[in-house]
């Protein structure tokens, strides 16, 4: 392996990235200034290894902090330092390493750690949904119960197509003492008709602050949104909804009454979010009107 070119002394870059080794988190302007300015040039004819752990810059079979390591010494021309393939830290595919692949190789690596623990905490769950929290207040323990709580109500049914979203912003959630999640099939919305809340959700109930069970709310069986063509022929947005119905961009939505099969319909949401009108996206007939009784 050859190096083309070692440093190139610029002005330095600036990066607004962060990341973190263990307990240190240190900002990319923070770096030494030779870090900043180092870029290493590469024939890519020059690799001698066709199969490889993308980020396992060692060799060792294995994407880990050493790599990160291994390849912030490289940069800064430790002493001793070698790489076995330094195409699995080319993050940016341009045949070179620099800052900017040492940013994305430690993304990356925070990424593969919270998948792999997510899968982990899955591990024992079969066709279960996705729980995707954007907030980081859904534990592990509160997605085990949820996960537990479908299994207990749907024991033989596949739920891998559907997703749970948790959204503290939801319409209703100033009615519950919990957690509560938009539920999707197929990454679309299912709103619903039923007869205590309106709409399909699920909830974790908290009683002081302590997780104390989990409602889920389809309205009808799961089994059902199978029967749905998502790839159906939908009349346009501007066809079904008239523009005084809504403030919001009218969103494709799967919709749900009691003892009937489930269709795409669209949702429109009424101004002050006092409700919501739900039209049926193959015919334009307005379906359902939705007040938000429990905000």
């Amino acid at each position: 392996m050859r190096k083309i070119c070692h440093y190139f002394f610029a002005i330095p870059i600036l990066l607004t990235c962060m990341f973190s080794i263990g307990q240190n988190v240190l900002a990319a302007e923070e770096l030494s200034p030779n870090l900043k300015a180092a870029t290493i040039i590469f024939d890519p004819s020059e690799n001698e290894t066709a199969d490889y752990v993308k980020g396992d810059i060692n060799g060792d079979g294995s994407f880990d902090v050493l790599d990160v390591v291994l390849l912030q010494k490289w940069l800064l021309s430790v002493p001793g330092t070698s790489l076995a393939n330094w195409q699995a830290v080319d993050f940016c595919k341009d045949n070179q390493l620099n800052i900017f692949d040492l940013c994305i190789m430690k993304r990356e690596l925070i990424k593969d750690q919270t998948t792999m623990e997510n899968k982990d905490s899955n591990a024992v769950h079969v066709n279960m949904p996705t729980i995707v929290d954007d907030y980081d207040e859904i534990t592990n323990d509160m997605k085990e119960m949820i996960w537990k709580k479908l299994e207990s109500q749907y024991p033989t049914t596949d739920l891998t197509d559907f997703t749970f979203v948790y959204e503290p912003k939801h319409p209703f959630s100033k009615a519950v003492k919990g957690w509560i999640f938009s539920i999707y099939y197929k990454d679309i919305l299912l709103r619903g008709l039923g007869t205590t809340m309106d709409d399909v959700y699920a909830i974790v109930i908290s009683k002081q602050n302590q997780c104390e069970r989990v409602d889920i709310h389809f309205i009808v069986d799961p089994i059902d949104f199978s029967k749905i063509d998502v790839t159906a022929h939908c009349i346009s947005k501007s066809e079904a909804v008239s523009p005084d119905m809504y403030v919001e961009e009218p969103e494709l939505i799967i919709y749900t009454v009691w003892n009937e099969l489930p269709c795409l319909a669209y949702r429109a949401v009424k101004e002050n979010e006092e409700g919501e009108y739900i039209i049926n996206a193959i015919t334009g007939e307005i379906l359902e009107y939705i007040p938000y009784y429990f905000t």
